[in-house]
């Protein structure tokens, strides 16, 4: 596992923007991983931060629910 200089857990294909946490970051075989014992922000330039919970977190796959439609899409940044 490879310690990662910068704390991006995502880098977005089409604005530039990131997805940024404030503990380290590893990868593994091109999958991110984060320990956040005492939770975690997760901060973007376009939207609002999202508090995490304590947990040990990958970037493996990173989708988002739409309520309205009931579906479930890869996210695109």
């Amino acid at each position: 596992m490879k310690k990662l200089l910068k704390k991006v857990l995502a880098e977005g294909e089409v604005t530039g923007h990131s997805h940024t946490v404030a503990v380290d970051v590893f990868e593994d075989e091109g999958i991110r991983m984060f320990d956040a014992p005492n939770g975690a922000l997760v901060k973007h330039q376009e939207h609002h931060e999202v508090a995490l919970p304590p947990n040990t977190y990958d970037s493996d796959k990173v989708v988002e629910y739409d309520p309205i439609t009931e579906r479930v899409k890869k996210v695109t940044d």
